[in-house]
């Protein structure tokens, strides 16, 4: 059970990471870009279909990775 809970807070930091690079510019081929693709991967397949169902707000909010969160922290509350 405690392996689940570090992978899902795991989880939650790649979506933080994610959602902290989408705002600051980074280099290409740069250590902090590469941490950025990565958890881009690793996320996207989680978020992609969330994506699909909550269209962005206003055009160019993205709600999913708030939403994921959400889902992510009342599962770290019951494990």
């Amino acid at each position: 059970m405690i392996i689940l809970r570090y992978l899902v807070l795991g989880y939650i930091i790649a979506i933080g990471l994610v959602i902290i690079g989408s705002w600051v510019p980074l280099e290409p081929d740069s250590g902090p870009h590469r941490v950025w693709v990565f958890c881009r991967r690793i996320t996207d397949p989680v978020l992609e279909p969330v994506r699909r169902v909550v269209p962005p707000v206003g055009g160019m909010l993205d709600l999913s990775p708030t939403i994921v969160l959400f889902v992510l922290f009342a599962l770290l509350r019951v494990l």
